[in-house]
């Protein structure tokens, strides 16, 4: 089978309707403070909390006690998009990572948001322009992003390594 260009693709971020701002947490994420993550329980800074990937939290204001009490406070929702809608193709599969208030989290097909972990409000959404022809081996899935010095880096499907800024999205 002869291998046919998909030609260019759309850049949806510089269409998005949303133009938003997150505070400047991640520019003080370094290297050493992600070593140290376990001292900042109220953070989630890495896929697994922490370097050591147990994925535990040592934060104790929910226990047995309580536990009944809890409740949703929101709930982020983004629907399918694109030619290959549907819910199986469409799903999160990766933790966010928290820093200071802020929430990252990557999606399907190239998207990537900032949001207002303690209200939910979406502050900026990115999408990277994929290739309608870029094989897919294990599902229209991303394993999340990564936060420092002030980035935020994400993996693309087409094996683009992006690094957006934390404020902005660009």
């Amino acid at each position: 089978m002869e291998y046919v260009e998909a030609g260019s693709a759309v850049n949806f971020g510089s269409v998005s309707q949303l133009v938003g701002f997150a505070p400047p947490v991640a520019r003080h994420v370094t290297y050493e403070r992600i070593l140290q993550a376990r001292s900042e329980p109220q953070n989630w800074l890495t896929y697994y909390g922490a370097y050591d990937g147990q994925r535990f939290s040592p934060l104790d204001q929910i226990n047995i006690a309580n536990v009944k009490r809890l409740a949703p406070a929101w709930a982020f929702q983004f629907g399918t998009f694109g030619m290959h809608a549907g819910q199986s193709t469409y799903a999160f599969e990766a933790a966010p990572i928290v820093v200071d208030g802020i929430m990252y989290v990557s999606g399907w097909d190239g998207w990537v948001w900032a949001i207002n972990a303690r209200t939910g409000e979406q502050l900026w959404q990115y999408k990277h322009a994929i290739p309608f022809d870029t094989p897919l081996c294990c599902g229209n899935v991303n394993r999340g992003v990564a936060v420092a010095k002030g980035k935020v880096f994400v993996v693309t499907l087409n094996a683009h390594v992006l690094a957006l800024d934390a404020v902005n999205g660009q």
